[in-house]
């Protein structure tokens, strides 16, 4: 069994391989977080993943499709390219994910 432990910098993961970590899983999150900045320096998201423009097209060109609600109440929705049709994140009671 795997435990997920959140980390808040890449720092935050380093000092984690001294408590005996894989040193691959550290490398996949190093990576992950690298492609994370590199999607918020040029704008396709936000510092809290929110799609800004499609990583297909690059248009901003964007629209919110409801996927569920709850009396009335938006619980999930998809963010999709209007001119490419991609999905670029879903949002789900709060935050995003892609």
């Amino acid at each position: 069994m795997s435990i997920l432990i959140p980390a808040k910098t890449i720092e935050d993961l380093a000092s984690r391989e001294a408590v005996g970590l894989d040193k691959q899983w550290l490398a996949e999150e190093k990576a992950w977080q690298e492609e994370v900045d590199r999607l918020i320096e040029h704008g396709y998201i936000t510092t809290k993943n929110e799609p800004l423009k499609c990583t297909a097209c690059e248009s901003a060109n964007l629209e919110d499709v409801v996927m569920d609600t709850l009396d009335g109440y938006t619980m999930s929705y998809n963010r999709k390219c209007k001119d490419c049709g991609e999905v670029l994140g879903s949002w789900d009671t709060g935050s995003w994910c892609w």
